[in-house]
């Protein structure tokens, strides 16, 4: 289930993607698509991220979310068919590729039109 779009940029030590909520049809409800499905799209941008790591060389290896540390949404729901932009931003440096290890993460959702604050939250993804 791929819920983000596109890389919109890279960052230091992150990542902001694009989801456009359409295509989240699964979790659409007739208020919206329930903010509580903000922690996949962080958990998806940060797999997006380490995508772009294996680009420059590195090793490409799944990751697993282990913990979503905090969730803090502004919204019950998200706007149906809104785009939102979502930044991820690593808290703890990335294992070396041979060695597994927690990656912490910070991210934040957008509206991308009105740029409005929707929710953030802390993740531990394990390479």
């Amino acid at each position: 289930m791929l819920l983000i779009d596109r890389v919109i940029e890279r960052i230091d030590q992150g990542a902001i993607v694009a989801a456009r909520l359409a295509d989240a049809e699964i979790f659409s409800t007739s208020d919206g698509v329930h903010a509580c499905t903000g922690v996949e799209l962080l958990a998806q941008a940060a797999a997006a991220y380490f995508g772009l790591q294996a680009v420059d060389g590195a090793d490409a290896r799944p990751g697993m979310l282990v913990a979503c540390r905090e969730y803090h949404c502004a919204v019950s729901h998200f706007p149906a068919g809104g785009e939102l932009l979502i930044r991820v931003q690593a808290l703890s440096p990335m294992p070396d590729s041979d060695r597994a290890g927690l990656v912490r993460f910070s991210g934040e959702i957008h509206d991308s039109v009105s740029n409005e604050p929707l929710a953030s939250g802390t993740l531990s993804v394990y390479l």
